[in-house]
Protein backbone atom coordinates (compact mmCIF):
# COMPACT_ATOMS: atom_id res chain seq x y z
CA UNK A 1 0.00 0.00 0.00
CA UNK A 2 1.66 2.89 -1.46
CA UNK A 3 -0.37 5.39 1.25
CA UNK A 4 1.46 3.95 4.52
CA UNK A 5 4.81 4.52 2.51
CA UNK A 6 3.43 7.78 2.18
CA UNK A 7 3.01 7.67 5.81
CA UNK A 8 5.90 6.54 6.78
CA UNK A 9 8.15 9.17 4.53
CA UNK A 10 5.83 12.08 6.29
CA UNK A 11 6.47 11.09 9.97
CA UNK A 12 10.12 10.54 9.06
CA UNK A 13 10.71 13.96 7.54
CA UNK A 14 8.81 15.64 10.34
CA UNK A 15 11.04 13.54 12.89
CA UNK A 16 14.36 14.28 10.90
CA UNK A 17 13.79 18.03 10.37
CA UNK A 18 12.79 18.60 14.23
CA UNK A 19 10.46 20.57 12.81
CA UNK A 20 7.99 19.57 15.69
CA UNK A 21 10.39 19.30 18.15
CA UNK A 22 9.12 22.07 20.54
CA UNK A 23 5.69 20.15 20.72
CA UNK A 24 4.60 17.78 23.36
CA UNK A 25 4.68 14.25 23.41
CA UNK A 26 1.47 14.41 22.71
CA UNK A 27 1.07 17.30 20.51
CA UNK A 28 3.47 15.08 18.56
CA UNK A 29 1.58 12.02 18.85
CA UNK A 30 -1.79 13.88 17.87
CA UNK A 31 -0.09 15.53 14.83
CA UNK A 32 1.36 11.80 13.76
CA UNK A 33 -1.94 10.36 13.98
CA UNK A 34 -3.94 13.41 12.02
CA UNK A 35 -1.15 13.04 8.90
CA UNK A 36 -1.57 8.81 8.99
CA UNK A 37 -5.31 8.78 9.19
CA UNK A 38 -5.28 11.92 6.35
CA UNK A 39 -2.53 10.17 4.49
CA UNK A 40 -4.49 6.72 4.38
CA UNK A 41 -7.72 8.06 3.55
CA UNK A 42 -6.73 9.06 -0.09
CA UNK A 43 -6.12 5.32 -0.87
CA UNK A 44 -8.99 4.37 -3.94
CA UNK A 45 -10.43 1.58 -1.92
CA UNK A 46 -12.17 3.84 1.29
CA UNK A 47 -13.25 6.74 -0.70
CA UNK A 48 -17.08 5.01 -1.04
CA UNK A 49 -17.15 4.71 2.40
CA UNK A 50 -16.32 8.49 2.99
CA UNK A 51 -18.27 9.40 0.46
CA UNK A 52 -21.23 7.86 1.38
CA UNK A 53 -20.53 8.46 5.31
CA UNK A 54 -20.86 12.33 4.13
CA UNK A 55 -24.02 12.31 2.50
CA UNK A 56 -25.34 10.68 5.11
CA UNK A 57 -24.51 13.18 7.87
CA UNK A 58 -25.84 15.94 4.84
CA UNK A 59 -28.89 14.06 4.08
CA UNK A 60 -30.14 13.78 7.94
CA UNK A 61 -28.89 17.07 8.84
CA UNK A 62 -26.39 15.69 11.16
CA UNK A 63 -23.24 16.92 10.51
CA UNK A 64 -22.07 18.96 12.63
CA UNK A 65 -18.56 21.24 12.07
CA UNK A 66 -18.44 21.84 15.80
CA UNK A 67 -17.62 18.14 16.64
CA UNK A 68 -14.03 16.72 15.66
CA UNK A 69 -15.05 13.68 13.97
CA UNK A 70 -17.36 15.22 11.58
CA UNK A 71 -14.29 18.40 10.53
CA UNK A 72 -11.77 14.89 10.15
CA UNK A 73 -14.39 13.68 7.88
CA UNK A 74 -14.69 16.66 5.69
CA UNK A 75 -10.49 16.71 5.94
CA UNK A 76 -10.82 13.10 4.65
CA UNK A 77 -13.50 13.96 1.80
CA UNK A 78 -11.14 16.45 0.46
CA UNK A 79 -7.87 14.53 0.16
CA UNK A 80 -10.19 12.46 -2.65
CA UNK A 81 -9.07 13.10 -5.78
Amino acid sequence: MLEKHHWQSAIGALRHTKIIDHLSEFEKSQIETEMRSLILATDMTRQHDFLTTLKSRVADDSLDMSSYADRHLILQVSNLH
